[in-house]
């Protein structure tokens, strides 16, 4: 028996020692791009999320469209992501053609029965009303948001949310 730890020790102790001393003294590899350069940075793209909400709006003929500024302010003020009440507008209004006139209130806040004096003041709204309510329950994605705004068919409601919101994308 002890021969045989004799003859495993002296095989693959010196096979640790040469494979150690081959990995510590091997040059280092870095990623490059294709001339061979070493990356320094990682570029994110950046979109210009007004024109994209301006492209999406006008593609289903909203009224929404000249309030995108303010959806945008809504979502970074409130740390939402900005497709969301876009698309629950279009979920519960069509984008906001189709909804009481007098309320100003295309999401269907409250069943639809609050009453806004403008599309900027529901927009700010119901994003301080998601922020609130919601996200900083940890309710922080469509699936988890549905049942609590749309109890009566949330799974529905969330697929449709999230079409339009793959659209907005």
């Amino acid at each position: 028996m002890k021969y045989k730890i004799n003859v495993i020790t002296s095989i693959f102790v010196p096979i640790l020692f040469i494979f150690s001393l081959a990995v510590l003294t091997s040059p280092k590899a870095e990623a490059s791009d294709e001339a061979g350069e070493p990356f320094e940075k990682i570029e994110y793209k950046t979109v210009d999320r007004s024109d994209i909400l301006k492209q999406f709006f006008n593609k289903y003929n909203s009224p929404l469209v000249d309030h995108v500024d303010t959806f945008i302010e809504v979502a970074d003020k409130y740390d939402i992501d900005y497709r969301i009440l876009p698309a629950i507008s279009c979920v519960e209004s069509t984008c906001a053609k189709f909804y009481i006139k007098e309320t100003y209130n295309p999401f269907g806040w409250g069943g639809g029965k609050i009453d806004y004096n403008s599309f900027d003041e529901s927009i700010e709204s119901v994003g301080k009303g998601l922020h609130k309510g919601y996200i900083s329950k940890g309710l922080t994605t469509v699936e988890r948001i549905a049942p609590v705004y749309n109890p009566p068919n949330p799974v529905h409601w969330a697929l449709k949310v999230r079409y339009f919101m793959n659209q907005i994308s």
